[in-house]
């Protein structure tokens, strides 16, 4: 999980590692998780991570869509924790 909040692992590898207890969809209209699992450890979401997003999409390591799937993700996952000291600015940031 925290590999993917850092971008070191692909989205198809996060769905592959969670596929047994977390099943995620993208679908033209909607997205959809079906769990199966006892809560996952919590990862801390933090500035850091939304810079380090952004900045490998403009070096373009990684495509506009991933970074949208990347971020709906994060949003999406409650394993991914927004709250801390840089909620505000990751709440405000574009």
């Amino acid at each position: 999980m925290e590999q993917y909040a850092c971008l070191e692992i692909t989205f198809g590898e996060l769905r592959r590692r969670l596929s047994r207890i977390l099943t995620i969809e993208f679908r033209e209209t909607e997205v959809r998780l079906s769990p199966s699992y006892d809560p996952l450890p919590r990862v801390r979401v933090e500035r850091w991570h939304v810079e380090n997003a952004v900045d490998k999409e403009r070096r373009r390591e990684i495509s506009k869509e991933q970074l949208f799937t990347w971020a709906d993700t994060l949003l999406l996952i409650d394993a991914y924790d927004w709250e801390g000291p840089d909620e505000e600015w990751i709440a405000e940031a574009e």
